[in-house]
């Protein structure tokens, strides 16, 4: 488990741009999905020991999501997992994430 010592950084700004392609069946979809993140700006204050320390990660992954009817409301369930690479001043690893969503 990793733990973080508080810290306070200034005037730090990120960015993120996605992509995905799909496949779909009546209910189901699969696709593949990414993202490019970027710190665009350095980090500041005294948390900053290691200097401005900007990041940036790419990352690729797979979608799945499943849609039914529960008493006449939609119901959505996605599962992604990413894989990420080429990383610069941080820690590359994976990422699963799951949602349920509901209209009521």
């Amino acid at each position: 488990m990793r733990t973080r010592r508080p810290t306070t950084r200034r005037a730090t700004n990120f960015t993120s741009n996605g992509r995905s392609a799909a496949r779909s069946q009546p209910d189901l979809c699969w696709e593949i999905v990414g993202y490019d993140y970027w710190q665009i700006t350095g980090d500041t204050g005294s948390g900053a020991t290691l200097g401005p320390f900007k990041g940036r990660v790419d990352v690729i992954g797979a979608g799945l999501s499943y849609t039914t009817l529960i008493n006449k409301s939609p119901l959505v369930l996605n599962l992604r997992h990413y894989q990420e690479f080429n990383a610069e001043n941080r820690r590359e690893g994976n990422s699963t994430l799951a949602s349920a969503t509901i209209k009521w």
